[in-house]
């Protein structure tokens, strides 16, 4: 079953998210810090750097940003929290300026700005090791996780994927405190004849 949700299901999935302007990137590929990292935090400060590009950031600047999102307790007020900082940015102190300035972590008036990446099969490491299926982020932060199922086993229906991300959730909940959308997929739900 495994062999034709891959090829049935990921490898669609995978066209179809290129197609509308996502780059894909081998799990290998990818720039991380470690597998318990579930940000990927070199594409996060170049993409600060270029958002925020008007506001003088600094090392220091950028390394406080990531921490407030790093150091977010991942609970439902963690998880609120990082929404509003999706959002409307995150206040930080530029101590050399005495000021606090809104740091942007997407930009939705110029789209373009920001970067669209997938990648398939990530190994996440919390107190138990997770491979999601499909991960997209923007801007290095993991925002969507598609789990694909096989459309030949008929026994698997879409609470078997959502049990499975429910499941991944209780033992990486770091990773899934950044999730904002969990999408189950067999293959009918893209076809279109």
């Amino acid at each position: 079953m495994e062999k034709h949700e891959k090829k049935l299901i990921e490898d669609y999935v995978s066209e179809k998210l290129k197609d509308t302007g996502w780059n894909f990137v081998e799990s290998r590929d990818m720039k991380r810090e470690s597998i318990k990292e579930p940000l990927l935090i070199e594409n996060l400060t170049e993409a600060l750097l270029r958002i925020n590009k008007d506001k003088g950031l600094r090392e220091r600047e950028i390394k406080k940003t990531i921490d407030e999102i790093k150091l977010l307790p991942n609970d439902q007020e963690g998880i609120k929290k990082f929404l509003n900082y999706l959002k409307y940015g995150i206040g930080i102190k530029f101590e050399k300026e005495r000021v606090v300035k809104i740091i942007n972590l997407f930009d939705y008036e110029n789209p373009d700005n920001n970067e669209f990446i997938f990648s398939r099969q990530v190994h996440f490491r919390g107190n138990n090791l997770i491979i999601p299926d499909i991960v997209l982020y923007i801007n290095g932060i993991p925002v969507l996780e598609i789990e694909c199922k096989s459309p030949v086993d008929f026994r698997t229906d879409w609470y078997v994927g959502y049990e499975q991300i429910k499941s991944y959730e209780k033992v990486a909940p770091e990773f899934y405190k950044y999730i904002q959308v969990f999408l189950y997929q067999k293959f009918y739900l893209f076809y279109n004849p």
